[in-house]
């Protein structure tokens, strides 16, 4: 920044400064987390037989926390049927 603009800020400052360039720019993953039972429960209506879940535990003083997400896209379901059953064992001792 000195160099270039000829303005003195420290490192933190600076720091600070792309962060909240970086949220406004691409968003927060807070954000992004509150959009994503909205963004599967249309991805359900726009493609139907597909199957999706949010779990989260509940930790005190937190709230809810996310803890994993579940998708199976119809197409891949469907799939699954005509798939060949087979079982393969290398040489590995068991």
């Amino acid at each position: 920044m000195q160099g270039d603009h000829d303005v003195h800020i420290s490192y933190w400052k600076a720091w600070r400064s792309r962060e909240v360039a970086l949220d406004y720019a691409k968003g927060s993953c807070g954000a992004s987390y509150n959009l994503l039972p909205t963004y599967l429960e249309k991805l359900v209506m726009a493609n139907q037989g597909s199957i999706t879940q949010i779990h989260t535990e509940y930790a005190d003083g937190i709230g809810h926390r996310f803890k994993y997400m579940f998708l199976a896209l119809a197409a891949s379901i469907e799939g699954y049927r005509f798939m060949r059953k087979i079982v393969i064992v290398d040489g590995t001792h068991l």
